[in-house]
């Protein structure tokens, strides 16, 4: 077999490979049911199999704060998560307010406490608490009752 025929058989089977490869991957995605209805995941609720349903706050938070003199940056993904799209509804209509209260409680932490696990878990609790006095001060309903806050992405710099 000569070097042109090698080269063409090698990138027939590349080309196959990599289809085969996409094809795979969207039936994994549809069989697990992680393909979305929306076409902006940024601000989509997608429905968990157990009745909970999550909502992205984008964009992610960015606060800066001094440590030991030196200024240092904290980037924070969420998400929220709550079988009742009403709650979900009322975080995404007090958004603004949400915003505003989680960067003023962000950029208040200490470094070394974000630093270990415990303090991670502790701010989750507070942002928590956080959204839930915003949106209690509208409704009678609570992301704490049967929600959560999830910290997807955790950044210190």
């Amino acid at each position: 077999m000569n070097k042109k025929t090698f080269f063409v058989l090698f990138l027939l089977a590349g080309g196959c490979l990599s289809i085969a490869n996409a094809l795979g991957y969207i039936s994994i995605m549809e069989t697990i049911g992680l393909e979305s209805e929306s076409d902006n995941p940024a601000t989509a609720s997608t429905e968990a199999g157990s009745g909970a349903i999550y909502l992205q706050l984008e964009p992610p938070f960015v606060v800066n704060f001094t440590h030991l003199g030196e200024l240092r940056y904290l980037q924070v993904a969420l998400v929220a998560m709550h079988p009742d799209q009403q709650v979900l509804d009322l975080i995404e209509r007090h958004m603004p307010a949400v915003r505003n209260s989680l960067i003023l409680l962000l950029s208040d932490q200490q470094f070394d406490k974000l630093s270990s696990l415990e303090g991670k878990e502790q701010l989750r609790r507070q942002m928590l608490l956080a959204i839930n006095q915003i949106i209690s001060d509208y409704d009678s309903l609570q992301i704490a009752d049967q929600g959560q806050i999830f910290i997807t992405n955790f950044v210190m710099q």
